[in-house]
């Protein structure tokens, strides 16, 4: 699955398309950690976004379409890990 994420709010700047293995937890590299202001998972899968490396400190829960700006949960600007998994029974029909 995929996190897409974003410099700035409304899913502007620069983006990238992140590859996530579900279960795994990823810390961000300096060119994204602390500095994701908008950031949404694929359909059926279920990220949560952490103040810190390593999967801890503060977290913000997301599924799709995600958060267009991040700054409205307190949250712009200070993502440095993450985690994915597909949302149980999701069958991938609308």
């Amino acid at each position: 699955t995929h996190l897409y994420v974003c410099e700035d709010e409304m899913f502007g700047a620069r983006c990238d398309n992140l590859h996530v293995a579900v279960g795994q937890c990823y810390n961000l590299d300096a060119s994204w950690n602390d500095k994701i202001t908008s950031l949404g998972p694929d359909k059926g899968t279920f990220c949560t976004l952490y103040s810190e490396f390593d999967c801890k400190g503060k977290v913000l829960p997301l599924t799709y379409p995600g958060v267009k700006d991040l700054a409205r949960y307190q949250f712009g600007d200070v993502g440095s890990s993450y985690r994915c998994d597909f949302i149980a029974e999701w069958s991938g029909k609308e």
